[in-house]
């Protein structure tokens, strides 16, 4: 002979939680006592086993308590027992302080680190500031930095080393080419 198994109190010798629970839509404090007399360890055990902190537990075993007195009137007996439903409360309250948890960490994480001192390390700083101070001085003179075919590196100034800076067409009234600096040279050694 097969012998049935129950999970939670026996309905036998237990209340009638579905009456208790619409009672409890009623704001009736006393049946609300029988709910939570009824349901309170395994709500509490399942949020323990959950969140694995009896501080947290406790906390989120009271938000579910708070719950089950708002929300009973919503509770409809075709979609699940009254445990069943108390249980499903407890859960979602359970992730939800879970994943409540992980995005605080992760928010404070990344400003943990901004906050951290830095470590020091003068030759890594002189060497920066050094960078800085050549790239700077380059921007300067407006000048680069070319090494020749077999010469040294040399510093040169735009427009020099075969950068040619002319129009192609002239400009309106500049018809002639301009003469370059050793024309000038030459016609005024000519005079």
């Amino acid at each position: 002979m097969a012998e049935s198994i129950s999970i939670g109190p026996n309905p036998a010798h237990g209340p009638d939680l579905p009456t208790l629970i619409r009672q409890v839509g009623a704001e009736d404090r006393e049946a609300f006592a029988g709910v939570y007399d009824a349901g309170c360890d395994a709500v509490f055990r399942l949020i323990r086993k959950v969140l694995r902190d009896h501080a947290q537990a406790e906390e989120v075993a009271q938000e579910v308590w708070v719950e089950v007195w708002r929300t009973a009137g919503r509770y409809r007996a075709e979609r699940g027992s009254v445990l069943n439903w108390l249980l499903t409360l407890a859960h979602r309250r359970s992730v939800d302080r879970i994943r409540s948890v992980e995005s605080a960490a992760a928010r404070d994480h990344p400003a943990a680190l901004l906050d951290r001192p830095r470590e020091f390390d003068e030759v890594s700083e002189q060497v920066q500031a050094q960078q800085e101070r050549e790239e700077l001085r380059t921007r300067r003179r407006g000048t680069r930095r070319v090494r020749g075919a077999h010469g040294p590196v040399r510093n040169l100034r735009a427009g020099s080393a075969g950068v040619h800076r002319h129009r192609r067409t002239p400009r309106p009234g500049h018809d002639k080419p301009r003469a370059s600096g050793s024309e000038v040279a030459c016609a005024a050694a000519d005079q």
